[in-house]
């Protein structure tokens, strides 16, 4: 996933797993599972069209779904536009909001060194506070 000059990695079977986590209503909405074939590297770019839409169906189950759990479980990866690997980010919360009786929390991941934004979404409630576990 390519966000401004940073690129975020998830392998495809965390996110499948983090999408066991959604609530009912997110399964609803993203599905219980990404589809996506494990022997394939996707790109996507979040950076809406002109329109302010999502272009490609990976960019709001990424932003809005699971991409922020994933940084904040430890289960994704982080290079900078040189390829270094971050070792270390910034997480700033925002206070939950209730989006049609569904709380989310608005989170950002900066790179300590410049402050630059990493990543920026949001997350079910809910889901801040449980363990993907390591495999």
């Amino acid at each position: 996933m390519i966000f401004g000059d940073y690129k975020v990695y998830y392998r495809i079977k965390d996110i499948n797993k983090a999408m066991s986590f959604l609530s009912e209503t997110d399964k609803e909405l993203y599905g219980t599972t990404s589809g996506l074939d494990t022997s394939k590297t996707y790109v996507v770019e979040l950076i809406r069209g002109r329109d302010m839409q999502y272009l490609n169906p990976l960019q709001p189950l990424l932003q809005n779904a699971v991409g922020a759990y994933l940084l904040l479980s430890g289960h994704a990866r982080v290079t900078d536009k040189k390829g270094h690997i971050l070792n270390r980010l910034e997480v700033n919360t925002g206070p939950s909001t209730d989006m049609n009786g569904f709380f989310r929390l608005p989170i950002s991941f900066h790179d300590p060194k410049n402050g630059k934004t990493v990543f920026m979404g949001v997350m079910d409630n809910d889901m801040y506070r449980k363990d993907i576990g390591f495999d």
